[in-house]
C-alpha cells in the first residue's frame, strides 16, 4: 500500500515552506500521485527519498541541518536580557549587535570543525561574512547616534569574544 501525504505534510517532512514543495512539484523534482481538490497527494517514499538525497549532497540549505539556526528561545532570551537597553527592549541596534555576536560565535565554533573542501564550509563562511558586516553596520550606526552605547557594545563584544 502506498502512503500519500499532503504538501503540507511534505513540508513538514522535508523542513521547508510548503511554497517550497509546491516549487519542487512545479519543477518536477516530486511528481505529484493525485490531485485531489486541487491538492496535490505525493508519494511518502518519494519525499522521503528527496529528503535523503538533499541531505547527502548538503548543498541545499533548505534540506541540510547544519544550516538551521541552533538559537533556542532561552539563549535568545538571555542575549537580549544582556544587550537590551530598556526593560521592554528586544529589537534596538545593541540587540541585535548581540544576536549577531552569538551567531558570529556558534560560527566560528562549528567552522572548526568542518573540512575545508566541504561546501558545508563555504555555506558557513558566507553566513559568518555577513553576520559580521551586519554587525558591522550596527556598530557604524551606534558610533554615529550614541557614542557612549557604542562603547558598551564594543567592551560587551570584547569580552564575549576574547579579541
Amino acid at each position: 500500500m502506498i502512503d500519500l501525504i499532503t504538501t503540507k505534510e511534505a513540508a513538514g517532512i522535508l523542513g521547508c515552506a510548503q511554497r517550497t514543495v509546491n516549487e519542487y512539484i512545479r519543477r518536477g523534482k516530486i511528481l505529484p500521485s493525485q490531485k485531489i481538490k486541487g491538492k496535490h497527494l505525493l508519494e511518502k517514499e518519494k519525499v522521503l527519498n528527496l529528503l535523503y538525497h538533499n541531505l547527502s549532497s548538503s548543498k541545499n540549505s533548505y534540506f541540510n541541518p547544519c544550516f538551521k539556526s541552533s538559537f533556542e528561545k532561552r539563549n535568545l532570551t538571555d542575549i537580549i536580557d544582556k544587550w537590551q537597553v530598556h526593560s521592554r527592549d528586544t529589537s534596538s541596534a545593541d540587540v541585535q549587535i548581540g544576536i549577531y555576536t552569538e551567531k558570529i560565535k556558534q560560527l566560528e565554533v562549528k567552522m572548526v570543525k568542518e573540512s575545508i573542501n566541504e561546501s558545508v564550509f563555504k555555506k558557513m563562511r558566507y553566513d559568518l561574512l555577513r553576520y559580521v558586516g551586519e554587525r558591522r553596520r550596527l556598530l557604524k550606526y551606534l558610533e554615529i547616534s550614541d557614542y557612549r552605547r557604542y562603547r558598551k557594545a564594543l567592551d560587551l563584544i570584547r569580552k564575549e569574544s576574547d579579541y
